[in-house]
């Protein structure tokens, strides 16, 4: 393990729900400085220290990296994000650069987006770890995602036909990133597979759902692409709804207890503490 009082770390997409949570977790350990990175630094209402950081705008790219020896990286939900991250990454020297990337990343094709990504990484420095979680608990709870539907329609609109998804909670995902970001230079170059403790299809989770909220939650499988103009989310959308259908977020790991020491909280705990969000008691939480 590297000792953490001599680090000085960045994390992208601070705001982000994995990047709140291992900012948070990070300030509770004795870690040298842990830098904020936000597009918007004014507006931001983090620990830390703040600094701005911003895709489009590279001028912030160095001032955010200067003296860093680690970077949480989020890549960003963009058709450059490959491009963008391989620049970014050369600009950051011999700091550790931890990816967050994407359960199954490794059954797609070298020139999909997801694997690009990774490329992106490996192919500009030998100081990488990749995190490959599972979908988040926490699009349940996101009102850009499926708490609207829940709460109003009651129903779970996850185009899956059939296939099974283990989700895993984000404050999981930030504890395997915090001990990634720890690890000694010969524990690095690994890529992980994070993954809740089973998984469940949609019609499942619907009946997880209704057991824990106390009122009945249908499970609907809609076509992805409705309503979606980009044409680089229209690609995202689709391959996403093939990849649940074909079984790629299906397997399950042991990555977060073997990492953390912590088995992953299961799907209907996460659930069972948002009850009051997700039956519309309180507001959302985004993150």
């Amino acid at each position: 393990m590297t000792q953490l009082n001599s680090e000085t770390i960045l994390i992208t997409g601070a705001r982000g729900k994995t990047g709140r949570l291992l900012l948070d977790k990070l300030l509770t350990q004795d870690v040298g400085e842990v830098r904020a990175g936000t597009s918007r630094p004014s507006q931001a209402d983090l620990p830390g220290t703040i600094v701005g950081f911003d895709w489009s705008d590279a001028a912030t790219w160095q001032p955010a990296l200067d003296g860093t020896t680690a970077v949480y990286l989020v890549r960003p939900d963009r058709e450059d994000a490959p491009e963008l991250i391989s620049q970014f990454v050369a600009l950051a020297g011999d700091a550790h650069i931890v990816l967050l990337s994407e359960q199954g990343a490794e059954l797609l094709t070298d020139d999909d987006w997801a694997p690009r990504v990774e490329d992106a990484v490996r192919s500009t420095t030998e100081n990488w770890t990749i995190l490959r979680p599972s979908w988040f608990d926490q699009v349940l709870t996101d009102e850009r995602f499926y708490l609207e539907p829940i709460r109003h329609e009651a129903t779970l609109p996850l185009s899956s036909r059939g296939g099974a998804i283990a989700f895993i909670d984000a404050a999981d995902i930030a504890a395997v990133a915090a001990a990634a970001l720890a690890q000694a230079p010969e524990r690095r170059r690994r890529t992980l597979t994070i993954t809740g403790p089973e998984a469940l299809t949609v019609a499942q989770v619907a009946q997880l759902l209704t057991d824990e909220l106390g009122r009945p939650i249908a499970a609907d499988d809609p076509d992805p692409l409705a309503g979606v103009t980009d044409e680089f989310e229209r690609y995202i959308y689709a391959q996403l709804a093939d990849r649940v259908a074909a079984g790629d977020y299906a397997a399950v790991t042991d990555t977060v207890r073997e990492e953390t020491g912590v088995a992953p909280r299961p799907l209907d705990l996460f659930v069972r503490a948002n009850r009051a969000i997700l039956n519309g008691e309180v507001p959302d939480a985004t993150r």
